[in-house]
């Protein structure tokens, strides 16, 4: 039996400009010892007395569009050649938040929201115009998007907010990538999986390197508040205690508090020179050469990634037309 799902309700504009909220469910994947292995998982929502399958896969989590307001469970089933498994237990329970309206998303305060089109009728579900591709193919276009811009986030703003936006974009794009990850891992690469490998790599490297600089960051708020108890007044130590701590994202009382005293410490004297001139400019220098070459890294991957998104989109269209054409003749 499968563990409880985890939820995550996630950032996402496609689910906006449906009205919907988006939530992730994720959960380990089943294993059974040395016997047969799952093959797919089904996913199960629960909302009051009503259940809806909400996936059915090989990947262990589903991104689900559900209802702003209402109250949802869902559980999880593995499946193999024996048939369908027992149910996991039921996640927590989740009160979806409101819908964001893409207004609100942009941040605009001064001008009204548009006026919402009017809704068409929704196609019968299985029915070849239910736009399931065009709905997958937007949600990993998405989730592509999201990650790369939590990974600039962590680097540009390091801090445990835009850490755990990180981590939450990635088990996001996991989900979505995952059978690009599957296809390399049976020697069926294309230029599609590469870019998501890649991505996926580089995501883990980030996280890898923001879990550090978190630990640093914890070190250095001990060593902020050490400064503090012991009334050090010397401005270079202090200026240089503080843009250490800034560098790395820290905030809280302790750095506010000797970013006072060393206002006050400027006031009383001039503040001595940093010493070691010339070794700090070559760390400069080559904290330069380091950001240009991941700018040039970044830029490479994004010129990659909008070329598997065209390729994506692209598969998706023909897949839909031959749904179209065989639903034609039958």
């Amino acid at each position: 039996q499968l563990k409880a799902p985890k939820l995550e309700v996630l950032d996402s504009g496609m689910a906006t400009e449906r009205g919907k909220v988006a939530v992730l469910v994720t959960w380990p994947e089943a294993s059974d010892g040395h016997r047969t292995r799952p093959t797919e998982y089904l996913c199960t929502k629960l909302s009051g007395r009503a259940e809806q399958a909400v996936y059915s896969g090989r990947t262990s989590g589903c991104e689900v569009l559900c209802e702003p307001g209402e109250r949802v469970q869902f559980v999880v089933q593995a499946k193999n050649g024996k048939g369908l498994g027992p149910r996991s237990t039921p996640s927590r329970p989740l009160q979806v938040p409101p819908c964001r309206t893409p207004h609100a998303r942009a941040g605009s305060s001064a001008d009204p929201p548009p006026a919402a089109a009017p809704a068409a009728p929704a196609p019968a579900v299985g029915s070849p115009a239910t736009p399931v591709l065009c709905v997958a193919a937007a949600q990993r276009v998405e989730a592509k998007g999201r990650l790369r811009a939590a990974v600039k986030a962590s680097r540009a703003r390091p801090s445990d907010e835009t850490l755990e936006a990180l981590r939450r974009a990635y088990r996001a794009a996991h989900v979505h990538l995952q059978v690009d990850v599957q296809a390399d891992l049976r020697g069926q690469p294309t230029s599609t999986s590469a870019v998501s490998g890649r991505l996926l790599k580089e995501a883990r490297r980030a996280i890898d390197a923001a879990n550090t600089l978190q630990q640093k960051r914890e070190s250095c708020k001990r060593k902020l508040q050490e400064l503090l108890d012991s009334h050090v007044t010397d401005a270079a130590v202090l200026r240089n205690r503080i843009e250490l701590a800034e560098g790395m994202g820290v905030v809280g009382d302790a750095l506010r508090e000797l970013k006072q005293r060393l206002a006050a410490a400027l006031q009383q004297a001039r503040p001595r020179p940093r010493a070691g001139g010339a070794a700090w400019s070559e760390e400069v220098e080559a904290a330069e050469a380091a950001k240009r070459a991941a700018a040039e890294e970044e830029a490479q991957l994004q010129r990659a990634i909008e070329a598997s998104v065209r390729e994506d989109a692209a598969r998706d269209e023909a897949a839909r037309l031959d749904a179209e054409r065989r639903a034609a003749r039958a």
